[in-house]
């Protein structure tokens, strides 16, 4: 019974989420005296600015979740 209602909720959230997405509407198309400034500009920072926090921070979250693991795993023999 409890699988049920968790399925209920999630489909409940997905379904809400997918309301407030759809209600917006499209936006309007640019005219073509305004194309030039319509056209976003690419930001100017690169895209792999943070990849090495981001990697350090993954490693080290991983090396956490496996201490932890073999600690539990230790303590239940």
């Amino acid at each position: 019974m409890k699988i049920t209602k968790t399925i209920l909720l999630a489909f409940l959230i997905a379904l809400i989420n997918v309301s407030s997405v759809l209600a917006y509407g499209t936006p309007p198309a640019p005219t073509s005296s305004n194309r030039s400034t319509a056209v976003p500009h690419p930001p100017d920072t690169p895209i792999n600015e943070s990849l090495v926090l981001l990697l350090i921070c993954g490693l080290s979250f991983g090396i956490h979740t496996i201490y932890r693991y073999n600690l539990n795993k230790k303590a239940s023999i």
